[in-house]
């Protein structure tokens, strides 16, 4: 029999002893993530603002409406619109506002784009963009790296023991024998997937694309083979299943719609099988809508979901990875997810065991009796344990009926993060927003939304006819101050929100004393920061696309001359710590993993620890410098000598690229990596009324030609910049990287977002040749 010896689970969540009162049980008990202030106090609080209070109430910043000098007297301004080749409007956007992004129609990266400047002889401006790509790259290979060895492993584990556990042990009779079923059929399901079940049928055509043959990989332990089979067919589809047609999947007893489109491997997942597998699983096993509902559900939703019954599958479950030793392995894959992402947003089986403890319940059959169940869920609901933060499913509301559909509570055994830009999205669509009693239809939020949500109030403006048609500046508001009052633990607590802290640091106003250029100073200047803070955005939601909980909206020789780098010293500071938390963090995981692959994650392990603090190390540097920029003061010999080594450690130099100076560092696999043309892309939204999604991504790095003043020194500066897109398509077209980066390559893409105009320039195919020597 399965018993629940909770003592040695991690304690994710304490509750009272005994049989304590709910209610003192949920006193004792810490909030779910996002759970210490309520959303709904703060949204009381702005009700009835309006979308001109909101943007009266704005802080007012004071812009340079132009330069005090003229760039063209500037230093190696003839030689920038020379041999970048500027057209007569950029030359022109250039005097007149300080500042130009320029698309050259090439597939330029980061890297090489950095080695143009370089091969050029032209001063190099080291942009934040550049350093947040960094980030962005060195996070996701470290990731992957940990994904294809260590988690990999830990997953098949945690299944396989649990699912022999159940073939085991099983032995309930009448009803509490359905548990045993549904859990199996879960089990199943991801033991399949985990072996390439739910792929494209067909032979594999290239070494990236993943293959299923259709038949079952792994066998029910019940005799569930069939109902296993339709679920991987069902998963092959991509379908968005919608309410409003009556499609649903009948399974565990009742039914619901799942969103089989979410199983398409996206994002760095699709670059191999094995990847692609993981993503399919880890989907299967922390989805909202193929978890288990824990209380009774909103009859408004549509889910007919018999939640006695789910609970009763979600304590067998936690009893099987108790009884089968599979716990253990479960708690150290989770707590490095938490570290990188954050805390799961529904009910985990750790907390579900510390509950069943304080409530006496050792067994399945504890749990028999109507009332038993009632008690339990009773105790649940009233320590919030299972509530969800983010709707990341569909569920139908009644536009007619003011109250919103209310989240089921969930179980899930690795359930999706709670991130609070996914949280701030959807309370800013359907059916958050209540004007004059009525639910405003507006069903897909936008890129600026979680600029401002994060800070940046030159993201306002643009969102003016948004809030106009659809009132929604009371949620708006109410997600702004909520995120702004957020504790700075809650900025430590994992990678994902140190980055999203880091991006906050993009927007600050100038110093009052300080050497800040004036270019720096300009509205222009404002919105390629925000194309930087959106841009690096779509990165992290990139990297974390697996276990990142996603809002729903309801359903209705070369020499740089000089060097200067972008003065954002708090950006640096908070990369550092990001780096310097990672490398602290990733000293104390355990990369213990069943099998004989010891000796190679010890390796990997050192590795990703040097990396992390050889890259804080380049972040103290740029931090000093940047201070040094504000405070007028100069960089010493070694100082001016290191910035020039960004993309070549001999600092001169000529012949065929080298990627070996401190920029090329940054890239954990290497400074080969730097030159790599990578853009990517991510749908970071759900709109099952029109069946689209919201897709954000970055293009060709752009040249970005700035006029820099500091302490009365003047000087044309190069350095690379982002691209920004964002645009909707069909949920069961989200597009892996590979079909962005085709569509990039052609002459059709998506239009960029109308606010970039302020300092971006049309694509002028051209390219560039080499200065003489």
């Amino acid at each position: 029999m399965y018993r629940l010896l909770a003592a040695g689970w991690l304690c994710l969540a304490a509750v009272s002893a005994g049989c304590s009162s709910p209610a003192s049980e949920a006193a004792s008990s810490p909030p779910p993530p996002g759970r210490d202030e309520r959303f709904d106090d703060l949204l009381q609080l702005h009700a009835g603002l309006t979308a001109d209070e909101l943007l009266a109430a704005a802080p007012a910043r004071e812009y340079l409406p132009k330069l005090s000098f003229d760039p063209v007297e500037a230093p190696f301004f003839e030689e920038t619109v020379e041999r970048l080749k500027l057209t007569a409007a950029e030359t022109t956007r250039l005097r007149e506002t300080g500042l130009v992004s320029i698309d050259h129609g090439q597939r330029y990266s980061f890297g090489s784009m950095y080695f143009a400047i370089y091969s050029n002889d032209l001063p190099v401006l080291v942009t934040t963009d550049s350093i947040l790509h960094a980030m962005h790259r060195s996070y996701v290979d470290l990731l992957k790296e940990l994904e294809q060895t260590l988690f990999t492993d830990l997953l098949e584990t945690v299944l396989s023991q649990c699912h022999a556990e159940l073939g085991a042990e099983s032995r309930q009779r009448g009803e509490l024998a359905l548990n045993e079923a549904d859990v199996d059929l879960y089990l199943t399901v991801a033991r399949n997937l985990l072996q390439g079940a739910g792929a494209p049928t067909g032979p594999q055509t290239t070494p990236h694309a993943d293959a299923w043959d259709g038949t079952l990989l792994v066998h029910s332990q019940l005799e569930q083979d069939e109902a296993a089979l339709e679920i991987l067919k069902l998963v092959q589809t991509l379908r968005l299943q919608d309410p409003v047609q009556n499609a649903f999947t009948e399974i565990y007893g009742g039914k619901r719609p799942i969103d089989y489109s979410q199983f398409k491997p996206r994002g760095h997942y699709a670059l191999s099988p094995w990847l692609s597998r993981y993503f399919r699983t880890m989907m299967w096993l922390g989805r909202a809508d193929t978890g288990w509902s824990v209380l009774p559900v909103d009859p408004q939703s549509s889910l007919k979901i018999d939640s006695a019954r789910e609970l009763r599958n979600s304590v067998l479950l936690t009893q099987l990875l108790e009884s089968s030793g599979a716990k253990v392995r479960l708690e150290q894959m989770d707590e490095m997810l938490d570290f990188f992402v954050g805390a799961s947003d529904n009910l985990m089986p750790a907390q579900t065991a510390h509950l069943l403890e304080r409530r006496r319940i050792t067994e399945l059959g504890d749990l028999a009796s109507a009332q038993a169940v009632s008690e339990l869920q009773a105790a649940l609901a009233s320590g919030e344990f299972g509530t969800q933060q983010i709707q990341s499913q569909t569920l139908t509301s009644d536009p007619g009926n003011e109250r919103k559909v209310e989240t089921p509570s969930l179980f899930q055994m690795f359930g999706q993060r709670f991130v609070i830009d996914s949280f701030a999205l959807s309370k800013v669509v359907f059916d958050e927003i209540l004007y004059e009693r009525q639910k405003m239809k507006r069903m897909m939020p936008m890129g600026p939304d979680v600029a401002y949500v994060l800070g940046n109030d030159a993201a306002l403006p643009l969102l003016t006819e948004e809030l106009e048609r659809w009132h929604y500046a009371p949620n708006l508001a109410a997600s702004r101050e909520y995120v702004a009052n957020r504790p700075s633990s809650f900025w430590r607590a994992s990678l994902y929100n140190v980055w999203l802290d880091a991006l906050r640091q993009l927007d600050d106003a100038p110093p009052a004393e300080g050497a800040f250029p004036e270019v720096m100073q300009t509205a222009a200047w404002q919105r390629k920061q925000l194309q930087t803070q959106l841009a690096s955005w779509s990165e992290l939601r990139h990297n974390m696309l697996l276990y990142a909980k996603q809002s729903y909206t309801s359903r209705e020789r070369c020499e740089y001359p000089a060097g200067y780098v972008e003065p954002y010293p708090e950006l640096y500071g908070r990369i550092k710590f990001f780096a310097a938390e990672g490398e602290r963090l990733l000293q104390a995981a355990d990369y213990s993993a069943p099998g004989s692959h010891g000796s190679q994650l010890a390796q990997l392990k050192t590795q990703q620890i040097e990396f992390l603090r050889k890259m804080a190390m380049t972040m103290t540097r740029l931090e000093t410098l940047a201070r040094k920029e504000l405070a007028a003061e100069p960089f010493s010999d070694e100082e001016s000598t290191w910035l020039k080594k960004v993309i070549d450690a001999r600092g001169v130099g000529s012949g065929a690229p080298y990627y070996d100076g401190w920029y090329c560092d940054l890239f954990y696999s290497g400074g080969q990596r730097a030159a790599e043309w990578d853009p990517t892309v991510v749908d970071v939204h759900t709109d099952p009324n029109s069946g689209n999604v919201l897709e954000v991504g970055v293009g060709d790095c752009n040249f970005l030609v700035a006029a820099i003043d500091n302490d009365g020194d003047r000087m044309i500066y190069v350095g690379p910049a982002y691209s920004y897109y964002e645009f909707q398509r069909p949920a069961k077209e989200r597009w892996t990287d590979q079909e962005w980066q085709q569509l990039l390559v052609g002459e059709e893409r998506p239009l960029r977002p109308e606010w970039v105009d302020a300092f971006q320039m049309p694509i002028v195919k051209r390219e560039l040749g080499r200065v003489g020597r």
